[in-house]
């Protein structure tokens, strides 16, 4: 795929879930001034504040490096509205749910479905969220036939048909963390046992701006404006110390990836529960 196509890709991507972002801000605040008399707590029931942006795991998977991405706002009303004004009305996904670059109507190997089943892991549900993926990175996958049966668990074919006996299954509504694991590529672990949940680190993946030229700096400061950008988070998990060596070869993986694709600057974050 076209180093260029890719990097087009994520710029839209960026950009439009910032916008859809600030818009969403703006309702609410609307909404609060509206309102404010009544105190109602519905408006910050669905707050982005706390919600990570969710460009870095799409440039992962553009990237080839994460074979599949979850789309999960706070409340699935509003990852169903992200998938509508971000996703499928910037053109990035078509009508068949496959991006199309729009620069030379090349197909690009991503794919896009709501998660209507009910299924879910031990520690979440997934119904309501978008999954997005990867065939090509799936394909040449060493474990490529579990990660074909994880989402086909998950996002059924259109054209599958399944039994009322299967459909009442509970183990076919519950996806593993050690499956879902690996179709996200996350390269931790949730803890187990007590002993484990005490150990548990998590894990961050941060993009650091490039802070400006000395010569741009001044400039910069001369008119008002701010110096550097603050880090943006790219991706957190959870994991056990026993796996730093695995996450820092992770991470490095990525790091250079990214820079190279779409100018990014990663920084590898490691923070205990006692911190």
């Amino acid at each position: 795929m076209d180093p260029s196509s890719l990097a087009r890709m994520y710029t839209r991507f960026r950009d439009a879930e910032l916008l859809w972002i600030q818009q969403y801000d703006r309702q609410q605040q609307l909404q609060k001034q509206q309102q404010q008399q009544q105190q109602q707590q519905q408006i910050t029931a669905e707050s982005l504040e706390n919600c990570s942006l969710h460009s870095g795991e799409f440039a992962f998977v553009l990237a080839g490096l994460k074979p599949a991405m979850l789309v999960q706002m706070p409340s699935p009303s509003l990852t169903l509205d992200f998938k509508r004004k971000v996703l499928d009305q910037e053109n990035l996904f078509g009508a068949d749910g496959r991006t199309h670059d729009q620069s030379n109507n090349a197909t690009l190997t991503l794919e896009c479905r709501l998660i209507t089943k009910d299924i879910a892991s031990q520690e979440m549900p997934l119904q309501g969220c978008v999954l997005i993926w990867s065939p090509a990175t799936i394909q040449r996958h060493p474990q490529a036939a579990l990660l074909h049966g994880t989402i086909n668990r998950i996002c059924p074919p259109r054209t599958a048909t399944t039994s009322s006996s299967q459909d009442q299954d509970e183990n076919s509504r519950l996806i593993s963390e050690s499956d879902l694991a690996v179709l996200l590529d996350y390269p931790g672990r949730l803890p187990t046992t007590q002993a484990e949940m005490q150990q548990m680190i998590e894990v961050s993946y941060w993009n650091q701006p490039t802070p400006p030229s000395p010569i741009s700096s001044a400039s910069a400061s001369r008119n008002g404006q701010v110096d550097s950008e603050p880090p943006q988070l790219l991706t957190a998990f959870a994991a056990q110390p026993d796996q730093i060596p695995k996450i820092q070869t992770h991470f490095r993986t990525y790091r250079d990836s990214l820079r190279d694709l779409f100018g990014l600057n990663l920084k590898l974050h490691i923070q205990t529960l006692a911190e």
